[in-house]
C-alpha cells in the first residue's frame, strides 16, 4: 500500500481530518539508521506525526516543517523534516538505545524521557516560525495534540500507530489527526472523544489489511468524508555536495587549515542519510581563498 497524506472535510460534523500512512517511509528511514526496536517505534511515530503536522503548511507551496523531540532519555533528540511534496527525512541522536523494557512493552517515554517538542515552519519569511511545548504525556500522539491545541490554538485529537514483527521490522505505520473548525458543535467533539475509546485500534485495523480512510470513517460514525487533497509520502534527503560545501564555508580559516595539515582534506557525513562527501585539499583551499577575499 502506497504511503500518502490526505486531507478531509466532514461537513456533517464540521470537522477537518488528516490521515498519514507511512509504513514504507518509516521502514526506509529506520533501516537506514539501523534502529533498535525502541528507536524504531519512536522514530516511526515521529515520522507519522511530522507528516500529519504538514497540515500546517500551505498546499502546493515551497514551505517546509520540522519536528524535534528533545529528551533526557537514551535516544536524545529525534529530528524529522518534511515539505509539501511529501518528502520526509530524519535521524535520532542515538538510534540504538538500550532500555530495560521488554520488546512487547515498548514505551516512547522511556526512550525519550522528559523534554520538549519543537515544531518549526519555514514559510518563506525572513526567519522560520518555531513553537515549543513540554512533553507532558510521554506519548508522541498526545504531546503532538497538546502542542497543536496550546501552541497553535487548534483543538486536536491525534492517533499514531506502529506495528512491528518479532524482529522489530515495521509491519504498518500511520496516524490520524482530527481538528475542530470555528463552528464545530460540542456534540461533534463528544463523538470523537467516544470514538477514540472504542475497542478496535488503528493498529488492528491496518493489521487486518483495511485502509486508513475506513478507520477515519469509523471514528466519525460513518459520516460522509470529502477528500480535499492527496499527497504521496516518500523518503528523500535533500543533501548535496554544494550544500555541504556551503556549511564548510562557515568553518573558521584556522580549522580549515588544520584539516588540510592533519587530514589533507575533509569528509563530511550527512546526519539524515549517512552519505559521506569528500573534499580534497584544493577544495578547502578554494574555500579559504574565498573567505579571505570577503574579509
Amino acid at each position: 500500500m502506497q504511503d500518502k497524506f490526505e486531507r478531509f472535510l466532514c461537513p456533517a460534523l464540521s470537522l477537518r481530518a488528516y490521515t498519514a500512512l507511512t509504513t514504507n517511509t518509516a521502514k526506509e528511514i529506520t533501516t537506514l539508521h539501523n534502529t533498535t526496536p525502541n528507536a524504531t517505534y519512536a522514530m516511526s511515530e515521529a515520522i507519522t506525526a511530522t507528516a500529519l503536522l504538514s497540515s500546517l503548511l500551505k498546499p502546493d507551496s515551497r514551505q517546509s516543517l520540522s519536528l524535534k523531540v528533545s529528551g533526557s532519555g537514551p535516544m536524545g533528540t529525534i529530528y524529522i523534516q518534511t515539505d509539501t511534496t511529501g518528502a520526509l527525512r530524519g535521524y535520532a541522536d542515538n538510534p540504538q538505545p538500550e532500555t530495560k523494557q521488554k520488546f512487547d512493552s515498548i514505551d516512547f517515554s522511556q526512550a525519550i524521557g522528559a523534554g520538549v517538542i519543537t515544531v518549526t515552519r519555514d514559510i518563506g519569511m525572513k526567519e522560520p516560525y518555531s513553537g515549543v511545548s513540554p512533553l507532558i504525556y510521554g506519548s508522541i500522539a498526545k504531546d503532538t495534540a497538546y502542542y497543536l491545541t496550546t501552541s497553535e490554538q487548534i483543538p486536536s485529537a491525534v492517533i499514531l500507530t506502529c506495528d512491528t514483527d518479532n524482529d522489530g521490522n515495521i509491519i504498518s505505520s500511520g496516524g490520524i489527526l482530527i481538528q475542530t473548525l470555528p463552528d464545530t458543535p460540542e456534540e461533534s467533539i463528544a463523538i470523537v472523544e467516544r470514538s477514540m475509546q472504542k475497542s478496535r485500534t488503528l493498529k488492528e485495523h491496518l493489521g487486518s489489511g483495511e485502509d486508513i480512510t475506513s478507520y477515519l470513517s469509523y471514528l466519525l460514525e460513518n459520516n460522509t468524508l470529502e477528500l480535499l487533497s492527496s499527497t504521496s509520502l516518500h523518503y528523500q534527503c535533500s543533501c548535496s555536495k554544494d550544500i555541504v560545501m556551503a556549511s564548510l564555508a562557515a568553518v573558521s580559516v584556522k580549522d580549515l587549515e588544520a584539516m588540510i595539515e592533519e587530514d589533507h582534506g575533509a569528509e563530511v557525513c550527512c546526519t539524515f542519510c549517512n552519505k559521506a562527501y569528500k573534499f580534497a585539499e584544493s577544495d578547502l583551499k578554494d574555500i579559504i581563498d574565498k573567505k579571505e577575499i570577503l574579509q
